[in-house]
């Protein structure tokens, strides 16, 4: 017997076909999933701001991650966009 997995904080395409995070931010707890929404996230400031930008703890709390979470695992996730895995993340 075959199962599915279901991994709840995976993201979804719903009927519009964007694909979109199916949890908010804070409530959040797979670190690969957290690295990776982070990411897209800090990708997006950067797109937004500038090649120059500087991307605090305070902007990814008013993102509404959690102190925690920024300090478990915001390195990662700015590691992920200087190499390249943030960048078109949020692309339309």
């Amino acid at each position: 017997m075959t199962r599915a997995i279901n991994f709840p904080e995976t993201k979804r395409l719903p009927g519009d076909g964007r694909r979109v995070w199916p949890t908010d931010r804070h409530h959040m707890a797979d670190a690969n999933l957290i690295t990776m929404r982070m990411a897209e996230d800090a990708a997006t400031m950067i797109r937004e701001r500038g090649a120059d930008a500087v991307i605090t703890v305070d902007d990814f709390l008013e993102q509404g991650w959690t102190f925690d979470q920024v300090r478990r695992f915001g390195d990662a996730a700015i590691a992920l966009v200087q190499a390249g895995a943030g960048n078109h993340a949020n692309a339309a």
